[in-house]
């Protein structure tokens, strides 16, 4: 599947908030940038050599790594790290609009419901695929605009 972003502009709308467009066509230009460089990443990890060397960077730090014990194979997962990138640049973009605000209740849910099914819950913070301290059903930020960092204590009840 793929998923390609655009920058488009409706004008006289006033239906949302006007969103300075410099603003959403640098975060695009970004998510691109990224996005390639996940390409790449993945294609150079393909390899059988830099698989072998990437396995010694895990076993070198395993003891950083918990109870998870990553291996390579499950390391790196382009289809996951696009879709943390996707999730995490439309949070970015939905963040500089009003949408969320004016969109009806009824679809927010069924926002909010996508993003559940698709993310699963954790009281605690982790790190998902994208390196990306996260919390609950995807949250990389608190209700109260706070970013979510690994040191937070775990969510007493369900956000």
């Amino acid at each position: 599947m793929k998923t390609e972003l655009t920058l488009s502009t409706a004008t006289g709308s006033g239906f949302f908030a006007p969103v300075d467009t410099s603003l959403l066509g640098a975060l695009l230009t970004t998510h691109k940038r990224i996005a390639a460089s996940i390409g790449a990443v993945d294609a150079f990890m393909q390899g059988d050599d830099c698989k072998s060397a990437l396995g010694y960077y895990l076993k070198a730090c395993r003891e950083d790594q918990g109870r998870i014990g990553l291996n390579v194979s499950g390391l790196m997962q382009k289809d996951k790290a696009m879709a943390a990138l996707h999730s995490d640049y439309w949070d970015k973009a939905l963040r500089l609009t009003d949408v969320l605000e004016c969109m009806p209740q009824v679809r927010r849910d069924e926002w909010y419901e996508l993003i559940k099914k698709h993310e699963g819950y954790s009281s605690r913070p982790y790190l998902c695929p994208a390196k990306i301290p996260t919390i609950g059903y995807g949250n990389t930020y608190y209700p109260d605009g706070t970013k979510v960092t690994m040191q937070d204590q775990p969510l007493s009840k369900e956000m």
